[in-house]
């Protein structure tokens, strides 16, 4: 009988610490929460928190969407990278397009952040229920350190390539003779054979960055992962080189060694499981759908203006940019009592309704509150108000405007480059801009790296405003044959561009060809600035 009751003391006491070994305090759970908290903010995981656009999006991913989106307002084979107007219509898209996802991005935070602190949709929430402790310090302690870190800016270079080279085969399949028309396995082989490489090329060359690539896009089948790459950073190439060296042979093996550890297998178990569950959220399809929703309702715009009789280009006379003189500057006069008088120069035959609207323009000063454009399809001109500024801008036949030089002031300053290099380059964007209506340009550093920049007059119907962008291009990463103006500008240090947030908070690069004193002042300051 003392035998059968230690027997049962002894299992009893077993039991307790077994069930005191498996539970987990308050304290402990909480513990666990705070550190999946911390890995949460160490990543950049879609929906697990949220973030700006810079974190959610690359500039080449909307390079790529509005590439495709061109397209799209067209898919006959007659609406081309050849055509005119193609690249007027992409550099407005491209600038609609990113707005518009900047909006989306916004105004998705208030949602994420409510599914960030639920614990049913909180990625912190599953990473503390799928990973012991010391596996969260581990997974923590990865990605706190200097590799870590390297690693995430890794990911994010891995996936501009990634999107630069879907790019390179898009611009292949709407160019006539190249592409157009031929199936992805074509597209492939015409890049090949355009770059001297065997078929095998891309494979081996890329097995390291195929296998950090898979996850982030795990639908993709890793020989196409493969090609998007080469293209994107063709091997051997200087972008390539750049890719390797942001990891360096240690800390691949670093990277290498945390990925098959089973903190990193479980890391991403968690993820995905935490990614199916979110998917089904109700809350989140709608997000899902905004973003989608988005894109599509901008392609549609533009298909629309792009149909509208009176949208730019108005003509497709084909005119030599080289063939065009432009101006020296705008000549501008004040809106007065002769402002009725200066537009029928500007614009003879104007109707009396538009010279009445004029006068009352003037009379009420209403030019302190918005600008206007007045236009008569009979007159290769437009007469343009800017504050209480106002000038008659000459038209090419396709309804472009010609531009002097300093209509580009205080849009992109470049830094370290003389008053000539400065102004022929601002002289040929003039040209293509009344050519085209855009223009596609380089400006290469002495290092080979370069600026990719980007002007359009805003369409439909808006020719006295400018649409810009710029991008950093690292030596390697672009081929000069796809820009119309290309400036190798030995003093070039640096550029810097300016842009307005309107009050929606979203950013926006646009100016008028009105360019003000003070503009072409700061323009000046700092293009000449030595710090």
């Amino acid at each position: 009988m003392h035998r059968t009751a230690e027997h049962s003391i002894l299992n009893v006491l077993r039991l307790c610490a077994l069930l005191v070994a498996s539970f987990v305090s308050p304290s402990q759970a909480q513990e666990s929460l705070v550190k999946g908290e911390t890995l949460v903010r160490l990543q950049t995981i879609p929906l697990s928190k949220p973030m700006n656009f810079e974190q959610k999006y690359v500039d080449d991913q909307i390079d790529y969407l509005a590439r495709i989106g061109v397209k799209a307002l067209d898919t006959s084979s007659a609406w081309n990278i050849t055509s005119p107007g193609w690249n007027i219509y992409f550099v407005n898209l491209r600038a609609d397009l990113e707005a518009t996802l900047r909006q989306r991005t916004n105004s998705a935070n208030a949602s994420l952040r409510t599914l960030s602190q639920n614990a049913e949709t909180s990625l912190a929430q599953t990473y503390a229920s799928t990973l012991s402790e010391a596996e969260l310090d581990q997974a923590v302690q990865f990605y706190q350190s200097a590799t870590g870190k390297k690693f995430l800016a890794y990911q994010r270079a891995l996936r501009q390539a990634y999107y630069r080279g879907q790019s390179v085969y898009e611009n292949m399949r709407a160019t006539p003779g190249v592409g157009l028309g031929k199936t992805d396995a074509e597209l492939r082989s015409a890049w090949l054979a355009s770059n001297k490489m065997p078929a095998d090329a891309p494979t081996g060359a890329y097995a390291f960055h195929v296998n950090i690539l898979q996850p982030l896009f795990p639908s993709v089948p890793a020989s196409d992962l493969a090609f998007n790459l080469a293209a994107g950073a063709m091997p051997g190439g200087e972008a390539m080189r750049r890719l390797d060296m942001l990891l360096s042979a240690e800390e691949r093996a670093e990277v290498t060694q945390y990925l098959a550890s089973p903190s990193s297998a479980k890391e991403i178990a968690a993820v995905k499981a935490w990614q199916a569950k979110m998917n089904n959220r109700p809350e989140v399809v709608p997000m899902f759908a905004s973003s989608l929703l988005g894109i599509i309702g901008v392609i549609e715009r533009w298909r629309n203006h792009r149909g509208n009789p009176d949208a730019l280009p108005r003509s497709v006379a084909k005119i030599d940019p080289a063939t065009l003189q432009m101006p020296e500057s705008l000549q501008t006069h004040r809106l007065d009592s002769d402002a009725v008088e200066q537009l029928k120069a500007c614009l003879p035959g104007s109707s009396a309704t538009t010279l009445s609207s004029v006068e009352r323009f003037v009379q009420n000063r209403e030019f302190t509150r918005a600008s206007t454009t007045y236009f008569n399809p009979d007159a290769r001109a437009f007469y343009a108000t800017r504050g209480e500024r106002a000038a008659c801008i000459k038209t090419t036949a396709a309804g472009y405007p010609i531009l002097p030089p300093e209509s580009f002031a205080g849009t992109v300053s470049v830094v370290g480059v003389s008053e000539e290099q400065l102004l022929e380059w601002r002289k040929k964007l003039a040209r293509s801009i009344a050519a085209t209506g855009s223009a596609a340009s380089l400006l290469i550093f002495p290092n080979g790296n370069a600026f990719e920049i980007n002007f359009a007059v805003q369409a439909p119907n808006s020719p006295q405003t400018l649409v810009y962008s710029m991008r950093f291009r690292p030596n390697g990463t672009f081929a000069e044959s796809d820009y119309g103006i290309v400036e190798k500008m030995p003093g070039m240090r640096s550029l810097s561009n300016t842009a307005t947030a309107g009050a929606d908070g979203i950013e926006r690069k646009t100016r008028s060809v009105l360019v003000t004193a003070d503009e072409i002042r700061r323009d000046n300051e700092t293009r000449t600035r030595t710090n």
